[in-house]
C-alpha cells in the first residue's frame, strides 16, 4: 500500500482495481492455505523447519511460473493454486476469457485444502503420540 501511495504521489502512477480480482485470489489464499498446513503438520512433528521450508519456498519459486522454467514443470504447475490464480489474475488484467478457468482454480484449492487439513490432524496426532508437544 505504501509503495501504491508512494508511486502516485511522486511519480504520478495511476492504479485501478478490478474487483474481477477478488474471486481468485480468495480461492487461490484457500488452497495456499492448504499448503501451509502440510508445512504446519511437519514443523510440529519434526520441530525443525528452516531447512524444510526453504526448500519448499525454492520449489515454489520454480513451479510457479514466477521463473521461467522448462515446459515440462510448467505442466506440474497447474496442480498448484498460485500459478492458476496468476494465469487468471492476467486474463482479467488483459481483457481475455477467464471464466472457465475458474473451477479448475476451485477444484485445486479445494483439494489442497483438504489435504492440508488431514495431514495437519494426522500430524498433529503423531505428535501429540511422540510427546513432541511437550518440549514447546
Amino acid at each position: 500500500m505504501i509503495v501504491v501511495i508512494i508511486s502516485k504521489f511522486v511519480w504520478g502512477i495511476e492504479f485501478s482495481f478490478h474487483p474481477a480480482f477478488l474471486v481468485p485470489i480468495l480461492l487461490e489464499s484457500l488452497g495456499m492455505y492448504g499448503i501451509g498446513l502440510i508445512v504446519a503438520g511437519i514443523a510440529i512433528y519434526f520441530k525443525r523447519t528452516g531447512t524444510i521450508v526453504f526448500l519448499i519456498q525454492t520449489a515454489l519459486l520454480f513451479v510457479t511460473d514466477t521463473v521461467p522454467t522448462s515446459d515440462a514443470i510448467l505442466k506440474i504447475t497447474h496442480y498448484i493454486p498460485l500459478t492458476r490464480c496468476n494465469e487468471i489474475l492476467r486474463q482479467i488484467a488483459v481483457g481475455g476469457e477467464y471464466t472457465g478457468m475458474l473451477p479448475g482454480l476451485c477444484i485445486v484449492a479445494l483439494v489442497w485444502l483438504v489435504i492440508g487439513s488431514v495431514f495437519f490432524d494426522v500430524m498433529l496426532k503423531q505428535a501429540k503420540k511422540r510427546g513432541n508437544l511437550l518440549f514447546y
